[in-house]
């Protein structure tokens, strides 16, 4: 009977735990949009939003904020690139979202236009070409990045995977190799350079 009521009370605690919690996330996005609602011209306040939309997976709500951000401040680059990453983000959980990469390249271009040294908006933009079926624009951009920072391991990965695809394991087992010397804890890229053959 001790254990059944245990259990009992155990369960009612943390019943009462994922209802605190929703109501605390029902507050929050309620006072951000309170605060907006009030200074409607205040991007800050829609980035905080939209980060909240994303913490809780709600891409296409968060888009519709940094795309209003843009309405506000059309002359951002970061504003640009978050719209990018979310249109980029979309469209890889849904396929029916088709115009989706070429949206966010179309963002990713502007981002670059107003900061060229930008090595998030270089790094999604090489991703993009990829989509694309354009490797050679992708390393092209993946070299700006090293270039701007040798320490980004994505970039070292994503080379890898396109000299994989084309064929030259040798240079693509390198780069995945740098990926590693910089970070150690890199688990995509040792699975990479575990998985491909040595040549002979």
């Amino acid at each position: 009977m001790k254990v059944i009521f245990f259990l009992s009370f155990v369960v009612f605690i943390a019943c009462n735990d994922k209802i605190e919690e929703k109501q605390e996330q029902k507050s929050v996005l309620t006072l951000l949009s309170k605060d907006i609602a009030l200074t409607p011209n205040n991007p800050e306040l829609f980035v905080k939003r939209a980060e909240y939309f994303i913490t809780e997976n709600n891409l296409q709500s968060a888009l519709v904020d940094y795309q209003q951000c843009l309405k506000l401040l059309p002359s951002n680059g970061h504003y640009h690139y978050k719209v990018a990453y979310l249109y980029y983000e979309i469209s890889k959980a849904d396929k029916t979202k088709q115009r989706y990469p070429e949206k966010a390249l179309s963002h990713l271009e502007k981002a670059l236009q107003l900061h060229s040294d930008s090595i998030l908006a270089l790094l999604l933009k090489s991703e993009l070409q990829l989509v694309f079926s354009e490797p050679k624009k992708a390393i092209l951009h993946l070299n700006q990045v090293i270039e701007l920072d040798y320490n980004v391991p994505k970039a070292h990965l994503l080379k890898g995977y396109i000299y994989s695809a084309l064929g030259d394991e040798l240079k693509a087992k390198q780069f995945f190799h740098n990926a590693i010397d910089i970070d150690v804890n890199y688990e995509e890229a040792a699975k990479k350079t575990s998985a491909i053959t040595p040549v002979p």
